[in-house]
């Protein structure tokens, strides 16, 4: 999750042409977990495949689940959710406080 919330505005899947790796560098629209470490990572929507957690997903669980959400978290989240419903990219900072929110809730913070 630290990988997430230190890059959580960029997809993070590139390729390797001529030996030399290319990040894609798009906005993330969603959380992938790798098979292989368990490791959540961002991804935008053309990297978006098999072991998905939509954003909208997990805004809507978050915000469904949690009853103790600061003032600012609810508001990026309800922010974050409408950007994602018009087809928009979500913006860096809501992102951001998106993943901190679920940063904290997963560590049990009140």
């Amino acid at each position: 999750m630290a990988f997430v919330l230190r890059f959580p505005a960029l997809c993070t899947e590139g390729v390797t042409r001529r030996d030399e790796y290319q990040p894609c560098d798009k906005p993330a629209v969603a959380v992938r977990h790798n098979p292989e470490s368990g490791e959540p990572y961002p991804v935008c929507a053309r990297h978006a495949r098999a072991d998905m957690v939509p954003l909208p997903d997990l805004i809507a669980a978050v915000r469904a689940q949690v009853a103790h959400l600061l003032p600012a978290e609810s508001l990026a989240l309800t922010i974050a959710l409408a950007q994602i419903r018009r087809g928009e990219p979500v913006t860096p900072n809501i992102t951001a406080m998106c993943a901190i929110t679920l940063s904290r809730l997963a560590k049990g913070d009140s």
